[in-house]
């Protein structure tokens, strides 16, 4: 009985921690649409999809939020905890690449080689969930479920951390220096906007409905790959200890 009222609990902490990173990254983005009205209006009926697109996301990720945390502990409960653990270590890498990038002085070679170390790293840390998944679980599924789940823990917060960061520094000399060496004037240069700060606030509703989206789908493929790395050395070398 006290194993399940903890399986329960766990459940319950999860859900709530999810429900409640979702409805801080709606906050977030109901504030940059208070502070930037013109997001909603600029660019004839985007900044309306963005919208929509961003909330659809966040209320998927909060019905898995309820559903989901039940069927992987069916498979293993430590799939589940390992994929927690994965999605906080996520999150701190992501945090540490988006706040180095705002305060260091890169220029935009700089800054590109920064973004290819920052999703290197994340594509290795979803085959090492999947991997770690699969040692403590038993199975292929449970490393698969681990690194969703460290993919949908870690993007979750990821949003949030873009979009904190980017009230934190607004018209700060970093935000300023950030803007010219990084690619987003180029970009606001090229979709024929007229308001920055309506682009930017666009571009980040943008991103985060399609990082969110195809995050935990990356995540199956590689944890798969790193699940299969493991088995099939185990497998190998138990035909090894059998000779």
């Amino acid at each position: 009985m006290a194993s399940l009222a903890a399986k329960a609990n766990f459940r319950l902490n999860l859900r709530v921690g999810l429900i409640l990173g979702a409805l801080v990254n709606l906050a977030l983005v109901l504030t940059g649409i208070l502070i930037f009205p013109t997001t909603l209006t600029a660019d004839h009926s985007n900044g309306w999809i963005n919208v929509a697109g961003i909330i659809l996301i966040h209320a998927v990720y909060i019905l898995a939020s309820f559903f989901g945390p039940l069927s992987t502990q069916s498979i293993h409960p430590k799939a589940l905890r390992t994929g927690i653990q994965f999605g906080l270590v996520i999150s701190v890498w992501f945090a540490f690449h988006i706040l180095f990038g705002i305060l260091a002085p890169l220029d935009s070679d700089g800054n590109a080689n920064l973004g290819l170390v920052e999703f290197g790293g994340l594509l290795v840390l979803f085959v090492i969930a999947g991997a770690v998944g699969m040692i403590r679980s038993g199975s292929v599924r449970g490393g698969i479920s681990s690194a969703m789940w460290s993919s949908m823990i870690g993007t979750l917060l990821w949003f949030t951390v873009i979009l904190l960061t980017y009230y934190l520094f607004l018209n700060t000399p970093q935000e300023v220096r950030g803007l010219q060496s990084d690619q987003v004037l180029a970009d606001f240069n090229r979709s024929g906007m007229s308001d920055l700060r309506a682009f930017i606030m666009q571009d980040y509703m943008g991103g985060g409905f399609f990082h969110m989206l195809g995050s935990p789908f990356i995540a199956a493929v590689l944890g798969g790959f790193g699940s299969l790395i493991v088995k099939g050395f185990l497998f190998v070398r138990s035909k090894i200890g059998t000779r």
